[in-house]
Formats: structure tokens, sequence, C-alpha cells
């Protein structure tokens, strides 16, 4: 039934994101931990963007219960939005910057945030809300940067910093915030 659910709504927030997803399989364990398996996001080129074996999620019912996501008709307060642990097991992200220096993840991130954005702006002044992971896991992670606008270096004695791929990732995080476009964690490699 789980994942039955899961797979409904995939194609639903997928139209609304215009971002692809997919989901494997879903596992619920008592109010406020999730398992989700096979999470296969591409982006609005259709390139692979994330693919996750599994994410393990354990979330405070109470912070969840109070989320505001329009798509799915919850109001609350979105001010607590947070996170107690995650954990993910062999995620492959791709972040690509396209010839016209767009970032495929930016763009994916700006459309959630606005799929859970309340229907009632908040006013200029107002503290941004921040999203929070208590403390996360990465376990044999892959990163792949490529950027478009530039063309590969060939030579084999210098970084290409505009195309290459961080094999074996594997990291501990506290306190991992993201406000608008800043980031910030505490970690251990």
């Amino acid at each position: 039934v789980q994942t039955r659910l899961a797979q409904y709504y995939a194609p639903k927030i997928s139209a609304k994101l215009g971002y692809p997803i997919e989901i494997d399989k879903v596992t619920l364990r008592f109010m406020d931990e999730a398992t989700l398996e096979g999470i296969r996001v591409r982006d609005y080129q259709g390139t692979q963007m994330l693919n996750i074996e599994r994410l393990d999620v354990n979330l405070d019912a109470g912070r969840l219960l109070n989320m505001t996501v329009p798509l799915l008709g919850f109001k609350g307060d979105s001010t607590k939005t947070r996170l107690d642990y995650v954990r993910l097991y062999r995620p492959i992200i791709r972040i690509v910057t396209d010839k016209k220096g767009d970032v495929n993840i930016d763009e994916f991130i700006r459309r959630i945030n606005k799929l859970l954005a309340s229907p009632n702006p908040k006013p200029k002044n107002s503290k941004p809300t921040p999203f929070i992971i208590t403390e996360a896991d990465i376990v044999d992670g892959i990163l792949v940067m490529d950027d478009e606008s530039e063309k590969p270096m060939n030579d084999p004695k210098s970084f290409d910093h505009y195309h290459f791929k961080l094999d074996d990732l594997n990291a501990h995080l506290n306190d991992f915030t993201l406000i608008r476009d800043t980031v910030s964690f505490k970690t251990t490699l």
C-alpha cells in the first residue's frame, strides 16, 4: 500500500516540478520513519540528476503533521521543517550547468520551494524558513560535476574543475541547514 501511494503521488509531483521522479519502494515504520528505495530524478533536460539506492528518513512526527504542502492539501506551520536523521545509501548526484549557465539542481530546489510555499506570501521583511537535517550519513556516494558551457580539459596533469567525478564518498553531517541559496553543515569525512 505504501509503495502504491508513493507511485501514485510521484507522477503528480513530477508534473508539478517538471522533473520526472520514480520511486520503486516505500516502507513506513511507526509515524516518523520511512525508507524509500530506487529513487530516480531526471532534470529538465532529461539527464539523470539523482539516483539513490536507498534513503532512510527519521523525522519528528509532530513537525511532519505541521508541514504545509499545498499540492497534497496539508496546511500547517512550515517554520518547523526539520528532519531528525537522513541516510543516503549509494547516492549518485549529477550536477550539470547547462550552456545558458543554469544549474539543474538549483532549479530543482527552486521548484520544490515553490511547491511547498505557503499560498499566503510572507511579508518582504520576514525571515526565510530554514530546512534543517539534524544528522545525516552519506554511504558510498558519487558526485559528478559537468559544465556544458566549458570544453573538457584533455591534459592528464590538470584537474578539470568543470568536469569531474568523485567516487566512494562517505560522510557524517550534523546540523545541515538550507536557507534560500545558503547551505551550512558540520561534517566528518
